[in-house]
């Protein structure tokens, strides 16, 4: 079964990117599993929105929206 989520290679790039950063395997993986539960929620909070609109597709207002809610609590 393929691994999920964000490789924590892709993780070392974004923060490569700030500068000259040495980063711990295990924080790469904590901020991997920390993003996947985010767009895990997201993604409900999304599809909730759109089936509540009685729709059948998925529009940005329903991200919009979701992303609002799991960072606003």
């Amino acid at each position: 079964m393929p691994k999920r989520g964000i490789p924590p290679h892709s993780i070392g790039r974004m923060f490569g990117k700030m500068g000259s950063l040495r980063v711990s395997k295990a924080s790469k993986q904590a901020l991997a599993v920390q993003l996947e539960q985010w767009t895990t929620e997201i993604a409900k909070r999304a599809v909730m929105y759109m089936k509540h609109a009685r729709r059948k597709t998925l529009l940005e207002e329903d991200v919009e929206r979701a992303i609002e809610d799991v960072f606003r609590h």
